[in-house]
């Protein structure tokens, strides 16, 4: 199977580490788990870091910067106000980590490779706490850039070191 997959992914007409780049944009995938992706490809460890951080951090700026307008638009329909009223309280409830850490607290939330965790959950984070762009963005890079080494130790054997 993993074979097969390889196979699969070398016969795109795009190169290795353009596949790694892009897959860490998705939001699922990230970073976390394109630089595993890296690691079957053989990429090496550093190149696969800078690439999976790069690409899990572009869509970030518009993601921070976008969120607030299209909101705004949505929340014309019922349908849209309601979720956004139950995102926004849903997220102020836990707005703990970042209170007591401030940009630490929305990093470590960022950074724990988990479900539900991430950039785009970071960045999403941040605009319902209403979080200033600059700090925001440094800390959701910071964060991206601690799961992908946690994740990017297991996948390339560094963590027995």
């Amino acid at each position: 199977m993993h074979e097969l997959a390889l196979r699969y992914v070398e016969a795109l007409p795009l190169p290795p580490a353009a596949l790694v780049c892009l897959a860490s944009m998705v939001p699922v995938i990230e970073s976390r788990y394109a630089i595993m992706f890296a690691c079957a490809l053989g990429i090496p460890f550093a190149q696969a870091l800078a690439l999976t951080t790069a690409g899990n951090t572009l869509p970030m700026v518009p993601v921070l910067l976008l969120l607030g307008p299209i909101s705004d638009r949505l929340r014309v329909w019922p349908v849209a106000d309601r979720f956004f009223t139950w995102l926004f309280a849903r997220a102020r409830k836990r707005r703990d980590l970042i209170d007591r850490y401030g940009p630490l607290g929305l990093a470590l939330f960022v950074a724990v490779p988990l479900p539900g965790s991430g950039g785009y959950s970071g960045a999403i984070l941040a605009f319902v706490l209403g979080l200033r762009f600059w700090p925001s963005l440094i800390a959701i890079i910071a964060g991206i850039l601690a799961s992908a080494i946690a994740c990017g130790a297991g996948a390339y054997g560094l963590a027995s070191l």
